[in-house]
């Protein structure tokens, strides 16, 4: 009995190692992904609100990415209870970039 236990805790290590590594690269990527389009619309002359609409945007990927590592982990977890009430915070939260993203691009096209 003992050592189910001792699996079972050894396999949610590592399900979570696995979580957390895999939303590490998925942000340095989503980084550079940002970055590229940054200095390619510098380089052309951008939109004059370009550094905000960037921030946005990287702000709403960081918020996905931890949707994402909250539900990949409350299901390795088995806690559906948690996973329900993570996932209404956490759209709640995304509604804050897309706010800002909404403002910054009517202020651009007015």
């Amino acid at each position: 009995m003992e050592s189910l236990l001792y699996v079972y805790i050894a396999s949610l290590l590592v399900g979570g190692t696995v979580v957390v590594l895999s939303a590490l690269a998925i942000w340095i990527v989503a980084r550079w992904v940002i970055g590229v389009l940054d200095r390619r619309a510098t380089a052309r002359g951008g939109i004059p609100l370009q550094e905000q609409t960037f921030g946005v945007i990287r702000k709403g990927i960081g918020y996905a990415i931890v949707f994402l590592l909250g539900i990949w982990f409350f299901r390795i977890v088995e806690f559906p209870g948690l996973e329900t009430f993570f996932s209404a915070a956490i759209i709640v939260a995304l509604a804050s970039p897309a706010k800002e993203l909404l403002n910054i691009l009517i202020y651009y096209l007015e």
